[in-house]
């Protein structure tokens, strides 16, 4: 790894910048916006600059139009003027300062700035949906919701429904109770929403599949079914038998699995059942989500 420096990086191919708080990546950003606009063919509505939040979209947008007109300033000016102490500037005025086509350029960025693609993440998302909503398969009409809160509970009311339906399989019935066991207080899905909630908003680390969790996913591949409790419960019961699964120390494996404190505690204990929480998680990012917005 080796220390960037934003007056001689290189503007062509993939780079990866890792940078903390407070080390000058808006300063770098910028500077490299201008860069890009004085040396390259782009036009300015070309290039895209992503960032998070609303406000730090703000912040990138007036800081980039600024040091666009810093420049040109400093390049309007007699090259050998004294220096106010920024070495991006003094570079681009020994740089730049012989070469006209530059000038017009960032001049013609600044009366264009309008049409510069400075957004969030999010925004440019809804932005492409917007402009291509064929394209992708989506209602022109779609709303981007600031809080997805209730369609994450409608999501796992769902789920809540079909593990718990009246259903008597000691399979089922095993879920049921150690989840009830385990999960301390969550009696609901608004009780499971309350303590768990910010965790769906969050990515699931990758653990090494169990075996059964293979066999099961051959299983539901291969009779085009979904990955679900109630398939498990088939498959259970097409491939062994009960007595077999006790045999192999399932009853024992509930009996430490009932110790276990805490939800969370419980799921990483036992990595199958993590990848079925994992599947909700991409049901309710990948599935449910996408089809509530596409039909808004």
């Amino acid at each position: 790894m080796k220390d960037f420096d934003v007056k001689y990086a290189d503007l062509k191919g993939i780079h990866l910048v890792e940078a903390n708080a407070g080390t000058g990546k808006t300063y770098n950003i910028s500077s490299l916006f201008v860069r890009l606009i004085a040396e390259t063919d782009h036009e300015i509505h070309k290039l895209l600059v992503l960032t998070f939040t609303e406000a730090a979209t703000v912040e990138l947008r007036q800081r980039i139009q600024l040091r666009c007109r810093e420049v040109l300033e400093r390049l309007e000016q007699p090259q050998n003027q004294a220096s106010d102490g920024d070495e991006f500037l003094e570079h681009c005025a020994t740089k730049y300062g012989a070469q006209d086509n530059v000038m017009h350029r960032l001049q013609q960025a600044i009366i264009a700035f309008d049409e510069s693609q400075i957004s969030t993440i999010h925004g440019f998302c809804q932005k492409l949906l917007r402009d291509y909503p064929f394209q992708f398969g989506v209602n022109p009409d779609f709303e981007l919701l600031p809080n997805p809160k209730h369609m994450l509970l409608d999501v796992i009311r769902t789920y809540w429904r079909m593990f718990f339906s009246a259903e008597e399989h000691w399979v089922k019935n095993l879920f049921q109770d150690t989840f009830l066991h385990t999960a301390k207080g969550i009696r609901s899905p608004e009780d499971f929403y309350a303590q768990f909630g910010d965790t769906l908003y969050d990515e699931f680390p990758i653990h090494p599949k169990s075996a059964l969790t293979s066999h099961f996913e051959e299983y539901c591949s291969s009779r085009s079914v979904s990955f679900s409790l109630h398939s498990l419960v088939q498959f259970m019961e097409e491939t062994s038998n009960p007595n077999d699964w006790a045999d192999n120390g399932v009853e024992e494996e509930k009996k430490q699995l009932l110790l276990t404190d805490s939800l969370p505690n419980f799921l990483e204990k036992e990595n199958f059942l993590k990848e079925v929480v994992t599947n909700l998680h991409q049901r309710i990012l990948k599935k449910e989500i996408t089809l509530k917005q596409t039909l808004k």
